[in-house]
């Protein structure tokens, strides 16, 4: 089984990560820096939170790249964390995240450093207004290898964020969104095309004048073949 290295200061957090990854690979715990790094090598993936007795993950995240180990980071303030380090932003997780979703992840991160760490993978903006929903097209399109998804909900700041994203060196390559009706399906839609990438919406319901960009809500396999479409590059005539 694959080896797991969870970190985490809490010892209730500690043991409820620990025991939802004991369904995906032998899980060691760690509650500080000190006593983390010198395992991570020998971890296929580490997941650690932000804050800790002894420094921050970020001490131990280093230790992952320089062993080539996949990792996440946690932490309650995971959008402030995405919008100050949007390099990072598709290794983060905010708090709080179902277990269901950490497993799936988790399971595909392992063995794939190279492909979602150093790679030129495309990245993805995903927007939902509940936080509990805010990594379940994160599942989809990562499992299915298509793009880096880089979560946010329940904040309005998400379309600076993505502006911002924009005009970096990340490869943004689409926004996916919730929408509950068509004031979210026109907010969506000026956002991507002020970043001039394409958008998905995700919604219980078809909305009216977006059916043509609109997947199912919860997302499942229509998002991924619809995101794959977008993301197929484009062959130029002879």
């Amino acid at each position: 089984m694959p080896k797991i290295l969870v970190v985490e200061a809490d010892q209730g957090a500690n043991n409820l990560l620990s025991s939802a990854l004991s369904l995906v690979g032998d899980v060691t715990s760690a509650f500080s820096v000190t006593e983390a790094n010198p395992q991570v090598s020998r971890n296929d993936i580490v997941i650690t939170n932000y804050h800790l007795t002894d420094g921050k993950g970020s001490d131990i995240i280093m230790e992952a790249v320089t062993y080539g180990v996949p990792y996440f980071l946690t932490s309650g303030d995971g959008f402030d964390m995405i919008d100050q380090n949007p390099d990072l932003g598709a290794h983060i997780l905010c708090k709080p995240f179902a277990m269901s979703d950490l497993q799936k992840l988790v399971a595909h991160r392992i063995g794939n450093f190279d492909k979602f760490y150093t790679s030129t993978l495309p990245v993805v903006m995903s927007y939902t207004p509940e936080t509990d929903d805010q990594h379940q097209a994160k599942v989809v399109v990562e499992n299915a290898g298509l793009a880096r998804v880089i979560p946010a909900s329940a904040n309005d700041r998400w379309t600076g964020f993505v502006d911002r994203i924009a005009k970096t060196h990340i490869p943004l390559a689409a926004i996916v969104s919730h929408a509950k009706d068509k004031g979210n399906a026109q907010l969506a839609e000026n956002v991507a095309q002020e970043c001039r990438v394409p958008y998905i919406l995700l919604s219980e319901k078809p909305v009216e004048g977006y059916e043509v960009n609109t997947c199912a809500f919860p997302p499942g396999p229509d998002l991924a073949q619809a995101l794959g479409e977008k993301l197929a590059p484009v062959e130029a005539p002879f």
